[in-house]
């Protein structure tokens, strides 16, 4: 099961997250948040909420999907690792995520933008 979830202040739409529940895990895959109305704290509540969803569903895991190793503080993903580790539990080491390439033409058009 995938689901969308948003967080709204006064009409606007702050934040966002697509989770994926299989099994017992409830699994962040990618999210969002604007810069306005920071101070409202959106990306918070919207991740309560999805853990009260999780729990809801009978999840028993809430996979965040990653963060920096703290050996390795200083790239493109640090922001969001603090933001990650704030809601606590415990960091696992696995194997590494592997990609299969369906398009490679689109695969290489999104790594140059990356690499940008």
């Amino acid at each position: 099961m995938r689901f969308d979830f948003f967080a709204e202040y006064q009409g606007e739409r702050l934040a966002t997250a697509l989770v994926v529940y299989f099994g017992r895990t409830a699994t962040y895959y990618y999210g969002g948040s604007r810069a306005i109305h920071r101070n409202v704290m959106a990306p918070y509540l919207l991740q309560f909420e999805i853990m009260r969803k999780a729990k809801n569903l009978g999840c028993c895991r809430y996979d965040l999907f990653g963060v920096t190793p703290q050996s390795e503080p200083h790239d493109g993903w640090t922001d969001i690792s603090v933001f990650k580790r704030k809601f606590g539990g415990q960091e696992l080491r696995l194997v590494p995520t592997l990609e299969y390439i369906y398009d490679p033409v689109a695969y290489k058009e999104w790594a140059a933008i990356e690499e940008e």
